[in-house]
């Protein structure tokens, strides 16, 4: 098991205490009985404005100056606003993005600012939640979807249809 490398994510939705960072964190490690996490991927979830975004990434370089964090990474951030908090110090590894033939965006900056600070993109969505596959050739479309509708797919697959619309 030395060689498994389990990446978690911190959501502190708009919320950039130390408390919740240190809550979130316990949580983390104990539910995954390590001392330390490999990788947190941090994702703001809410608007940007202010500093909170930053602050809250300064609340994981606390927990990785004490051990309880080895590496940073980000998650669904755009260009603008990873080099916010590269240029605030936060030493941010890697970027969880979606990045397919539908969903081009890293194309617009990321993958060249990426590349020049060293950052590693962890990409999902490639296949579309499966409707690049074979799976879906010649198969009827879907039904309509309801906004929240869970009864006939997963979130994702709704999120990839959309762009599949669009």
């Amino acid at each position: 098991t030395d060689n498994v490398k389990v990446f978690t994510k911190y959501v502190p939705f708009m919320d950039s205490s130390r408390s919740t960072a240190v809550d979130t964190n316990e949580v983390s490690r104990q539910s995954l009985q390590v001392e330390t996490l490999d990788l947190v991927q941090y994702c703001w979830y809410g608007p940007f404005f202010g500093q909170g975004h930053i602050e809250a990434a300064g609340r994981l370089q606390e927990l990785q100056r004490e051990g309880r964090v080895a590496h940073i990474g980000g998650c669904n951030y755009d260009t603008t606003h990873l080099k916010e908090l590269v240029e605030a110090g936060v030493p941010i590894e890697t970027n969880q993005v979606q990045f397919s033939l539908l969903d081009l965006r890293p194309e617009n900056g990321l993958l060249e600012y990426c590349k020049a600070q060293g950052i590693k993109l962890l990409c999902f969505g490639t296949v579309a939640g499966g409707w690049l596959s074979d799976k879906y050739l010649g198969a009827p479309a879907p039904p309509e979807w309801l906004p929240g509708d869970l009864q006939e797919g997963t979130v994702s697959k709704k999120m990839y249809w959309e762009s599949l619309q669009s």
